[in-house]
């Protein structure tokens, strides 16, 4: 029985490993184009916010 669960735990623990090795390549790779999209998200929400807290919400869903 502890057997069974301990390659459980350990298949998910490579596999975790596995998956944050490759998102910070996938970071680390893209960071530049992620940091522009992050940058051009971060005005566009900032605006909307600002317009939301002018205008009221029921403005922007369009009513």
């Amino acid at each position: 029985m502890g057997a069974i669960l301990w390659s459980r735990v350990s298949l998910a623990m490579k596999r975790t490993v596995e998956g944050l090795t490759w998102g910070r390549e996938l970071i680390a790779h893209y960071q530049m184009t992620s940091m522009i999209i992050m940058i051009v998200v971060f005005w566009f929400t900032r605006g909307g916010l600002v317009n939301w807290l002018c205008t009221g919400r029921d403005s922007m869903l369009g009513r």
